[in-house]
């Protein structure tokens, strides 16, 4: 268990470091600025829903969270069928893309941003939320969001294959991106992201720091406050 878990921690920070990588690489790009280290993520102050923000009105969840099988939820709007194609999807927290992109397959198009934040046990988190089967994508991977900002649109997945809706992820693990069949899902990775939200609308850490930042080759202005 202890090799195990020494491999588990060397492929984190492997993957870690290329997702950094690549979005190095993507600064050097004309378009916004971006962060390249993931101490460098603002602290976000709080988490809504990502659909009909801040807090969900005309949406519902149609498919729930269940551990072991569907780790994620899908959303609807009210009106049923593909009413809500189109409608805007929201992050959930400010954040950092990390991927943004058609992935194929049953994904289609794909947006994964990772949140810091200070719990209410004063300790630092990441987590990652994911929003699947896009009509449209509205950032590219390296660019800073901010809580409620509009960032795609809901879609019916790769060539329409599913009724419209918004499939919705919030993973503990920041290493799982698009290799989930390597991580079990459970608990361990992931959360039940209605259940993560409610708990953590509104944070206040002992501290949180705004960034400021002009251009990839600059430092980044820090300004903390209580």
């Amino acid at each position: 268990q202890m090799a195990e878990g020494i491999v588990r921690g060397i492929q984190n920070y492997l993957d870690k470091s290329f997702v950094f990588r690549e979005i190095e690489q993507e600064a050097k790009k004309p378009g916004p600025p971006v962060l390249v280290k993931e101490g460098d993520i603002p602290f976000t102050d709080g988490f809504d829903y990502p659909v009909g923000a801040p807090d969900g009105r005309g949406y519902y969840v149609l498919k729930g969270f269940s551990s072991g099988f569907h780790v994620g939820e899908d959303w609807n709007g009210n009106g049923g069928g593909n009413t809500d194609e189109g409608d805007p999807v929201f992050a959930i927290g400010d954040g950092l893309v990390v991927l943004a992109g058609d992935q194929k397959k049953g994904w289609g198009n794909v947006i994964i941003c990772r949140h810091r934040y200070l719990d209410k046990d004063g300790k630092e988190h990441m987590v990652d939320s994911v929003y699947a089967h896009l009509g449209s994508i509205e950032v590219k991977k390296g660019e800073l969001v901010k809580r409620g900002q509009n960032i795609g649109t809901i879609g019916r997945g790769p060539h329409d294959m599913y009724a419209a809706h918004l499939h919705f992820e919030i993973r503990e693990n920041t290493a799982i991106m698009m290799n989930r069949p390597d991580f079990a899902k459970s608990l361990r990775n992931y959360y039940s992201p209605r259940n993560f939200i409610k708990q953590h609308r509104n944070l206040k850490g002992k501290s949180f720091v705004n960034f400021e930042v002009k251009n990839i080759f600059d430092k980044a202005t820090l300004s903390t406050q209580k």
